[in-house]
């Protein structure tokens, strides 16, 4: 894992220690929304090829949001990048964010 990065195990920590759910409930919401998240992934990058800069941009809001209830704060901050970048129109910049995200959210499962 790069530097910043967060593991499953970290995050399911954090965020058991921040919500009181048990360990159980906790690896069920982070797995749901790795799952969740990755169809997020799916539909900006069809707003952007269509040029559907709003939706993208909710869309991008939405999965900073969650990524940070859930305290995988990598994806967070790698999603408000990708916000930033998306308002002055820099798409090579969200499209490699969208990337680099997608391949955390892949990383986010039991070791």
């Amino acid at each position: 894992m790069s530097k910043g990065s967060n593991s499953f195990k970290e995050i399911v920590f954090n965020f058991m220690e921040a919500s009181g759910f048990d360990k159980e409930v906790t690896e069920t919401l982070v797995i749901e929304f790795r799952e969740y998240s990755l169809t997020l992934v799916v539909s900006i990058k069809d707003y952007i090829a269509n040029n559907n800069f709003k939706d993208a941009s909710i869309l991008l809001h939405r999965l900073k949001g969650s990524a940070g209830n859930i305290r995988a704060t990598e994806i967070s901050s790698q999603a408000l990048r990708a916000e930033e970048a998306l308002k002055i129109l820099d798409i090579e910049l969200v499209e490699n964010l969208l990337m680099d995200i997608k391949i955390s959210l892949k990383s986010l499962t039991e070791e």
